[in-house]
This record gives C-alpha cells, structure tokens and sequence, in this order.
C-alpha cells in the first residue's frame, strides 16, 4: 500500500496520529498512521489513494498538508529503524552525554570499544584528565571536528 507523508504542526505529531486515527476508523483504505520521534512536524500515512488522504485531513487542526508524492520504503525504512550511535561516533569527534548521571556534559571522544558498546569521552570544560566510559547508546554526535 503506498505510503504518504503529511505536514503538521510542530511538537503536535502524536495529537494529530491520535485525531487522524479516530477520523481513520470511518475510512476505507487507511492502513496506517505514524509519529517518527525524529521525523518532527511530519506524520506518515499508509492509505490507498491521494483522495483517501485528503477527505482524511480535511478540516483537522493539527495538519497543514500533504507533501506532494509517496514515501518511498527505502527512506521509511532508515526512518524507522535508525542507524545505532557507535557506528555514527569516529574519535575526535565532540558528543553529548544524553542520559545517565553525565547527561548534557560535553566530550571528546578518546576511544571506542565496539563490542562491549562503550565509548570513551574525555569531558570539555573538566579538569578530568582520564577518559570516562559511558554507553554509546546515550551519546549523540555534536560535531565531526575531529575527522580524518
């Protein structure tokens, strides 16, 4: 079934999939509806048609469109299940500590351990010296400064 993004208001995504869900249940042909945390200001539809689409979104608060063309799978696909971070994370490179007891320090990556999925960060703005292993799951890239 073809798949199609739409364009909503900012920060409202899940609002909208819940409104569009319950409008949905009087359609034929809308398989489904999909907040992407990292997609923000959009939604994806599955429906049958453009028609569908529309008589769906009319007169909803929350939607200001429908972008023009299908969501191809491939894109749908790296939306849904994103890339993880220690394939991301080279050294040098400067990160965010997002969760644990560090989260929102700074770093400079110092070293990787792909198989236990550690990263070592050396921590900007610190008088630490030695490299502090934290998970790379709770890390995001700031900046590739330090590439090669």
């Amino acid at each position: 079934m073809p798949t199609y993004a739409l364009k909503v208001q900012r920060g409202k995504e899940d609002d909208a999939v819940m409104e569009l869900s319950e409008k949905a249940k009087g359609f034929q042909g809308v398989q489904s509806l999909i907040s992407v945390p990292t997609l923000r200001g959009y939604v994806v539809v599955e429906a049958n048609s453009f028609s569908t689409i529309d008589r769906l979104i009319e007169k909803d608060v929350y939607v200001k469109g429908r972008i023009k063309g299908l969501v191809k799978d491939d894109e749908l696909q790296r939306l849904l299940v994103p890339s993880p971070v220690i394939d991301q994370v080279k050294e040098g490179y400067l990160v965010e500590v997002t969760g644990g007891l560090l989260k929102g320090m700074k770093g400079k990556v110092e070293f990787i351990n792909k198989t236990k999925g550690e990263v070592g960060i050396s921590l900007v703005g610190t008088p630490n010296v030695m490299p502090v292993v934290v998970p790379a799951d709770s890390l995001k890239v700031i900046s590739k400064e330090g590439e090669s």
